[in-house]
């Protein structure tokens, strides 16, 4: 459909491997006391991540307005900018709990992913919809 998007493998994906893999690593070092550093440093390849995706959203959302896919282009700020939101907001309020500068509860801090959750299953049920 949009040839541009998919030529090789995907740098969307790449990037969330590597900042994941990173942030595992970094978090098991943490927790066994082998580093010294805040649980935010232990975020911070997620916390680039977020940044890197919204970036290329926006471009891939620009580029396709610019090529006449209005459509397309709305539904990509409309899907995947909230879903970068709810998820930077997870781990912000995880790495405020970890780091004891909050009393929240960590029920309070799954709420995003709660609300991103009732998103993904109305996106499917409106796409199962049309078939």
């Amino acid at each position: 459909m949009f040839p541009f998007l998919r030529k090789g493998p995907d740098i969307r994906e790449t990037i969330g491997l590597i900042s994941s893999t990173l942030t595992v690593i970094l978090a098991a070092l943490k927790y066994d006391n082998y580093i010294g550093i805040s649980w935010f440093s232990v975020f911070a390849p997620l916390f680039a991540m977020d940044g890197i995706l919204a970036y290329l959203n926006l471009i891939i959302s620009v580029r396709l307005r610019y090529e006449k896919h209005l459509n397309a282009s709305k539904m990509i700020l409309i899907l995947n900018l909230p879903s970068l939101l709810l998820f930077f907001v997870f781990k912000y309020l995880l790495a405020q709990k970890l780091e004891n500068q909050t009393s929240i509860s960590f029920t309070t801090i799954g709420v995003p992913l709660y609300i991103w959750s009732i998103l993904a299953m109305i996106y499917f049920l409106i796409k199962l919809k049309e078939g």
